[in-house]
């Protein structure tokens, strides 16, 4: 078996023929300018390729119900493993705005490529938003009128305050709080609370709920080790920042034990405090050591250190950069003139 990922030819966006080696079973850093080709390399090649081939690899049953994906520009990719992306997948305020609410009168470029057939055009954009209050408004359907309801904003129910749980639900206890008190805790007091729980319960509880309390103990520690202590567990996911959302994701990879499996990740300590960058390191080292090769697009120095190999694309950003100028460990790349 390989125990490498030889890339060959890769010229996706502003990548310029890259050629480069990249050690299995480690934890790299792909780093550069913003816009030197980091997530070309590592999302557009190196990722798009091990999970076109994954999907090739299935059934054509499995097939049918997947899209298409499309080739990266590359001569040549050995060694890949299945791959999984855990990207930020956020969007900044002015996308936001402009996908719920339109574009008014500026025309919006649109993109359109199937793998067979691609082209552009240009229109103004309604916007989501504005198009469903249309709709809502126009519709003479019931059934429509429904339909759309169901995005409209929430407000917290009279009965049960936001709970979302019948009042006989709502009064079963344990330990004096109900299910609803409980999610509303941070995960690090949660962790405390499901922690201290065994001496509030009695043997026979225990026996009953010994299993399910070793497997919340533990997705509680993954989340911890990946510094989201402070989120509650009833935070809803649309609420959570990219790198909020990245390290969720990220824990649960952890807790599934996977290996074999090529892990792709951008810029998972953005946004996290300085003290608990050395948990999410401590996180990708946990991933790699389970038999992973973990790839990390970063700016961050600290991780950087810990890394066993790093590669910095650059020189410069845009049709100046898409080059490898140095790789090495993070030692060596120190030592590297260039």
């Amino acid at each position: 078996m390989m125990k490498k990922i030889v890339i060959k030819g890769a010229k996706e966006h502003n990548l310029k023929n890259v050629s480069v080696e990249i050690p299995k079973d480690k934890f790299v850093v792909i780093t550069g300018l913003s816009g030197s080709g980091k997530s070309s390399l590592a999302f557009d090649t190196i990722y798009a390729e091990g999970q076109r081939r994954y999907v090739e690899s299935l059934s054509a049953y499995a097939r049918q119900f997947l899209d298409k994906m499309k080739k990266p520009n590359v001569d040549l990719i050995e060694g890949l493993s299945p791959a999984i992306a855990i990207e930020q997948k956020n969007t900044s305020k002015k996308i936001k705005d402009i996908i719920l609410y339109g574009s008014d009168e500026d025309e919006i470029k649109f993109n359109y490529d199937d793998g067979y057939e691609k082209y552009s055009y240009k229109k103004t954009f309604e916007g989501v938003i504005n198009n469903l209050e249309r709709r809502f408004l126009e519709s003479d359907s019931e059934w429509k009128r429904e339909a759309i309801a169901e995005y409209q904003s929430d407000t917290a129910c009279e009965a049960c305050n936001g709970d979302r749980l019948k009042e006989e639900a709502l009064c079963v206890k344990i330990n004096g709080l109900n299910i609803s008190e409980v999610t509303k805790k941070s995960i690090s007091d949660s962790a405390e609370w499901f922690k201290d729980l065994v001496n509030h319960i009695d043997k026979r509880q225990f026996k009953i709920a010994e299993h399910v309390l070793k497997e919340i103990n533990e997705r509680l520690n993954f989340l911890l080790n990946v510094g989201s202590d402070y989120l509650t567990l009833s935070r809803e996911s649309g609420t959570l920042s990219g790198g909020e959302a990245q390290r969720i994701r990220l824990a649960s990879q952890i807790g599934s034990g996977l290996t074999g499996v090529l892990y792709v990740l951008d810029e998972p300590s953005i946004g996290l405090h300085q003290k608990d960058n050395v948990k999410l390191i401590n996180a990708l080292k946990r991933l790699r050591d389970l038999g992973n090769t973990v790839i990390v697009v970063e700016h961050d120095t600290e991780t950087m250190e810990n890394a066993d190999h790093i590669i910095d694309l650059g020189p410069e950003a845009g049709t100046n950069g898409g080059q490898v100028t140095s790789q090495g460990t993070y030692d060596e790349i120190k030592k590297d003139k260039n």
